[in-house]
């Protein structure tokens, strides 16, 4: 999302098009939904999140933010669910990807940021970077299930499968 040239569509590579919309200040985190409609990006600055419908290419919606300073969120991989960082307090703030309203708030004891849905979509990982640990989250209870503690300042997360391929 950037203001400047909102709606305009520009060159990209390989036939792409980009297209710009306008957002709140401090634009950092962001994801789309898993059926592709919907892009929703995380304004630290202003507290609320950027909703854009990318079937009609426009903002929809502004949801404002109830936590102190949020920068990344997670789609849940069933589309149910929006997980939501807060970096300075220590809750994670967990929304109705439809209603867009605040559903449950889980204590995990410290400030978090990064956000990673396991490939099977039921369990997220919470990286708490300033407790040193990872939440792991049952996505259909919205449970902290699990920590995985004794880390250093966690964030960024991927999957790696080491099977073999058949």
């Amino acid at each position: 999302p950037a203001a400047p040239g909102a709606g305009r569509a520009g060159g990209g590579r390989g036939g792409q098009t980009i297209t710009r919309y306008p957002s709140g200040a401090g634009v950092e985190g962001f994801d789309i939904s898993p059926d592709r409609k919907e892009f929703r990006a995380v304004n630290v600055r202003d507290k609320s999140i950027t909703v854009v419908d990318l079937t009609q290419k426009r903002v929809v919606d502004t949801i404002a933010l109830p936590t102190t300073y949020s920068n990344r969120l997670r789609f849940t991989l069933d589309g149910k669910y929006v997980l939501v960082s807060e970096l300075q307090g220590n809750q994670m703030l967990v929304l109705d990807a439809k209603t867009r309203k605040e559903v449950k708030r889980l204590d995990v004891g410290a400030g978090g940021e990064g956000i990673f849905m396991e490939p099977s979509g039921t369990r997220a990982f919470y990286a708490i970077s300033r407790g040193g640990k990872v939440a792991v989250i049952d996505t259909k209870t919205l449970e902290v299930i699990k920590e995985i503690t004794g880390l250093q300042n966690p964030d960024g997360m991927d999957w790696y499968d080491s099977r073999p391929k058949p």
